[in-house]
């Protein structure tokens, strides 16, 4: 929702919401068709009980109080088919408009910048496709058709109530205002405390899934308790806003003596009208029944203005992310396309920093020429990685230009961009499928043998086929099962498999030991000629072999050479090297 309709009517920051409602419009219809006849049959149904009565006590017609109990029943069975019908109409309607809802989010969470999610819990965005999503696609039943036919029922009444006993239905009219008083006095305390309340259990559902994905780190440092009582505070933090609604509930029903009053009172005028002739008895009871009729508007509006309140608050905060901004403003930036590029990538004085005060990357000016083998050096915090996001464009330049084959990808699509490249990072992440999908991933229409082939050359193959299952082993969350590097051949194998003319691998294979290393890359040559490839590595030793090495230093570029200039003349490099006790000789590069 824009920033600006926030402080905005009800009203008029509703008009969203109805845009989920209008694609189902004839299915709304429908359910409100069967909803109004199930108020018609259960409005029908005091006036046949007062007839009975009548019938039963007053004239003692045998017939005719056969013939209401056959109506009374009729009118109940219709009260019941229609109901059921009702119900599922409404339910169908929910789940298509909880589908809508879950889609557009899930759309948009793929459109948003890797630096929103990143800065958020998961838990928060988590709540938005379920306690948020759900509240919204009910509203059509809890509030919409309650709020329309509390009115038509209320009207109906009173309509009976006046063309029977005038005097009952303008006592009815003036205490409306008197039951209407404790919703409205209590709807603004209401919608603050249920979004307080949903705030808090997205916090809880944040807590859970960090303390399910934390459970090792937890449990070997003995952390439980504190975790434990940690969870105990969130769950307990939900209390107050919880019993403060229910007070806000009770005090929303003070309505309820007002109409027992009524009721009390109707009861004596009408009672004394029976004992005088001017009114049957039957009369009498279904003007009461009516009466309650009345009430029942009343008492649902409590519980629809707390779910109205519980709605906004909800759609404040799915609207929020819904109008964040895309990762490429179309509106600002005129989007081109690319056809597949040939490799070549350049830097022209890019500068990158996530604040004004402390730059990443700073003034960076390179040139990398397609089919090149190029590795990226330098100490923690250099800005290694930091170039990989700028390349595969989850961040973008705080000045300067990056070019694809001389073509600006300030000015390409995202996903323009990311068609040309493909990237392994140092965690990767692993899905919850077989392997064969895992890898696959990186390009859907692949076949079984370039899968195959994309594995061996990430040295997966051997491991994958030892398990019992083999390619169709199913993987448990975020690879759970899997050791570190065998993480990473899967992802490396899913790189491979893209055939991408970019191949980034930032970290690619920290966690794989030496002797495999050497024999990925070999693979990777053989398997990429032509192609280009970034790799930002931390043992030295595995890049001796890269066409062109890039010292970086804070983050500037110190120097770039093969490894045998830089062994020469970059005392950096130099000392970088040899600090990972590697030895230097002319096998070592020959």
């Amino acid at each position: 929702m824009d920033r600006r309709d926030l402080g905005k009517p009800t009203l008029i920051r509703s008009r969203r919401l109805l845009a989920y409602l209008t694609p189902y419009r004839w299915l709304f219809s429908v359910a409100m068709l069967i909803s109004a006849a199930e108020s018609a049959s259960q409005l029908s149904i005091p006036w046949l009980v007062g007839h009975l009565i009548d019938n039963l006590v007053v004239g003692r017609n045998e017939r005719a109080l056969g013939l209401d109990s056959v109506a009374l029943s009729s009118a109940a069975l219709c009260v019941f088919l229609f109901s059921s019908l009702r119900q599922l109409s409404f339910t169908l309607l929910a789940s298509r408009m909880l589908i809508a809802v879950q889609t557009d989010l899930a759309k948009h969470m793929q459109c948003l910048p890797l630096s929103y999610t990143q800065n958020r819990r998961n838990g928060d965005i988590a709540s938005l496709f379920t306690n948020d999503a759900a509240s919204i696609s009910g509203f059509a039943e809890s509030i919409v058709a309650s709020s329309i036919m509390s009115v038509i029922t209320f009207g109906a009444s009173l309509f009976i109530i006046g063309a029977t006993y005038h005097w009952a239905a303008l006592l009815a009219i003036a205490a409306i205002p008197l039951y209407s008083l404790p919703s409205i006095l209590l709807a603004r305390p209401t919608r603050v405390m249920a979004n307080i309340l949903q705030v808090r259990v997205g916090a809880i559902s944040a807590a859970i899934q960090e303390s399910l994905d934390g459970r090792r780190e937890i449990k070997s440092f003995n952390d439980g308790c504190r975790n434990e009582a940690q969870m105990a505070g969130r769950f307990q933090a939900t209390l107050r806003p919880k019993l403060t609604l229910a007070k806000i509930r009770v005090a929303s029903s003070g309505g309820f003596i007002i109409f027992w009053c009524l009721t009390s009172l109707l009861y004596w005028i009408g009672g004394r009208g029976v004992l005088r002739g001017q009114m049957s008895i039957g009369l009498l009871t279904a003007l009461i029944t009516y009466i309650h009729f009345l009430r029942d508007p009343f008492s649902r509006a409590a519980s629809i203005n707390s779910e109205l309140q519980s709605l906004l608050g909800a759609s404040d905060r799915i609207y929020r992310f819904l109008d964040e901004p895309y990762e490429d403003d179309v509106k600002t930036t005129p989007i081109r396309t690319l056809a597949r590029c040939r490799g070549q990538l350049t830097f022209d004085d890019v500068t990158f920093a996530y604040d004004r005060h402390k730059a990443i990357l700073s003034e960076v000016s390179l040139s990398i020429p397609e089919g090149q083998t190029v590795a990226v050096v330098g100490a923690n915090g250099a800005g290694k990685s930091t170039l990989v996001l700028l390349i595969a464009k989850f961040l973008r330049p705080t000045s300067g230009r990056i070019l694809m084959d001389a073509e600006d990808t300030d000015k390409l699509s995202s996903a323009c961009v990311r068609e040309q490249v493909a990237a392994v990072f140092q965690q990767p992440f692993i899905f919850s499928t077989t392997i064969r999908e895992n890898i696959r991933m990186g390009r859907p229409g692949a076949t079984n043998q370039e899968i195959v082939a994309s594995a061996v050359a990430a040295d997966a193959h051997s491991f994958i086929i030892s398990l019992p299952a083999g390619y169709d082993t199913e993987l448990g969350e975020h690879g759970n099962g899997l050791s570190g590097g065998q993480k990473q051949r899967i992802a490396i194998a899913r790189a491979l498999v893209r055939g991408a003319p970019i191949l980034l691998l930032d970290e690619a294979t920290s966690e794989v030991d030496s002797q495999a290393e050497a024999k990925i890359f070999d693979r990777m040559r053989a398997l990429r000629r032509g192609g280009t490839t970034l790799i930002v590595a931390h043992r030295l030793v595995t890049i001796v072999h890269a066409d062109s090495i890039i010292m970086l230093e804070g983050g500037k570029i110190l120097d770039v050479g093969s490894h045998v200039a830089l062994i020469e003349r970059c005392k950096s490099y130099r000392n970088l090297f040899y600090s990972q006790g590697a030895v230097y000789s002319s096998e070592s590069v020959g």
